[in-house]
């Protein structure tokens, strides 16, 4: 929940029309000299002062307070807002255009408002969060004047409140994901010396074994130097790997592999930390993302951020992405590539990865299913290669529905004033998304 009331005041003169009849009345008061005419400079006169008056009092009077209700969104939530206005003016509000610059799809907080003097009003605005992604709330201005028009009086609020809009975490079909080396869900457990893993135990120092990998607790212990063993598959480390390149996405919008791979992706990132497995992200696009696999819910929340603003753009291709990134994905680790590409070049990156441990599964998003453009295909063009590696894959079809069901819990902190006393306390707040 944030609170928006500090803001710039500002008072303009509008009344080009009082000024330019107080002219013309005073010119032809001084060339013919009549009562009538001093009639009509003391009514625009009086006209000008009241109207200055009331613009001022509204200026210093009038305190505006905007507030989201909610902490945690996610695509399908309603997003609500509370505006209030307080009115401390011996005069009224008569009219109020509130003009927001949001820029969330499809939302829009532009309203028109009155208010008694001393008064106060309350109203709440909604809209659907209909994507995912980073969006702006506010800034925001208010426009108002006296009832006759002379001076506008504008409050402008410049803060502007950075939203993020999750994606949705929803059931995952069945998927076969091989742990390290192993292919299918067998697990294969070797050692090696490599220093980038889990130690799993030791054994007699060997002539050749480097100083550095001397265990001296052990040695201590044994009374002999001892030497680490290390596992090449630490904890069933999981790489999500996405395939952003724009030229191979199909379909559009909530129906488009984009949003497919993401939403999946989301759901299985959920899946595997509730598993207690560390996952990681990588991914190109316009936003790329290199995360290392983590384990806890506080991680879930890093990726989902991430995940939100992926986007897809036409400069990297998965075969690229897997080479560049091969030296920073460790070994004995799981990668689960997503893609809706018919390319088979990239299998060739994949291979690679493969043989320097890297186990690996495949989940293909059938392009001819999202834009209708082609032949649907139950295998994907490099399916063969894959299954000639022991490498599992799946297809996944646009008319797969998303069923919500997996609801994650978060924990925050929120600052509350108490009425009368004005006090600030801190309460702890459960959410559920």
């Amino acid at each position: 929940m944030t609170t928006s009331r500090v803001g710039d005041v500002q008072v303009r003169w509008r009344g080009r029309w009082v000024g330019g009849a107080l002219l013309v009345a005073s010119l032809v008061a001084i060339l013919f000299p009549a009562r009538m005419w001093l009639a009509v400079l003391t009514a625009l006169g009086g006209l000008l002062a009241v109207g200055y008056a009331w613009a001022q009092a509204l200026a210093r009077g009038v305190v505006w307070q905007r507030r989201l209700r909610q902490g945690i969104l996610v695509v399908g939530d309603r997003l609500v807002e509370e505006f209030a206005v307080e009115n401390h003016a011996a005069v009224p509000l008569l009219w109020a255009d509130v003009r927001d610059h949001s820029d969330l799809p499809g939302y829009t907080a532009n309203r028109v408002e009155a208010v008694d003097a001393h008064g106060r009003k309350t109203w709440e605005t909604e809209g659907v969060c209909r994507r995912r992604g980073v969006f702006r709330l506010g800034p925001w201005d208010v426009v108002s004047g006296d009832p006759f028009g002379l001076f506008e009086v504008r409050w402008t609020f410049p803060q502007a409140r950075t939203l993020v809009v999750y994606p949705r975490i929803v059931r995952l079909p069945p998927l076969t994901l091989p742990r390290g080396r192993a292919s299918g869900v067998a697990r294969e457990r070797r050692h090696t010396f490599h220093e980038d893993v889990t130690v799993t135990g030791v054994r007699p120092y060997q002539p050749g074994d480097a100083w550095r990998r001397i265990h001296w607790r052990a040695t201590a212990h044994h009374g002999r130097l001892m030497a680490r063993l290390f596992d090449i598959e630490p904890s069933g480390d999981v790489w999500l790997v996405l395939d952003l390149d724009g030229r191979v996405q199909a379909g559009e919008e909530e129906r488009s592999t984009e949003e497919y791979m993401v939403v999946l992706a989301t759901s299985l990132a959920a899946r595997l930390l509730q598993e207690g497995r560390a996952v990681g992200g990588l991914w190109a696009g316009r936003y790329p993302a290199w995360v290392p696999p983590r384990e806890g819910t506080a991680h879930l929340w890093t990726l989902l951020a991430l995940l939100a603003r992926a986007r897809s753009a036409a400069d990297v291709s998965l075969a690229d992405l897997l080479r560049r990134a091969g030296p920073l994905l460790g070994r004995g680790r799981t990668l689960v590539i997503f893609t809706p590409t018919r390319e088979v070049g990239w299998v060739s990156a994949l291979l690679d990865l493969h043989r320097r441990g890297l186990a690996a599964s495949v989940i293909w998003l059938d392009p001819a299913t999202f834009d209708g453009e082609g032949p649907a295909s139950e295998v994907p063009p490099f399916g063969p290669f894959l299954l000639r590696a022991h490498i599992p894959w799946h297809r996944i079809t646009g008319t797969m529905p998303l069923e919500v069901v997996v609801k994650v819990r978060r924990r925050r902190r929120e600052y509350r004033i108490l009425p009368g006393t004005g006090r600030v306390i801190a309460v702890e707040v459960e959410e559920e998304v």
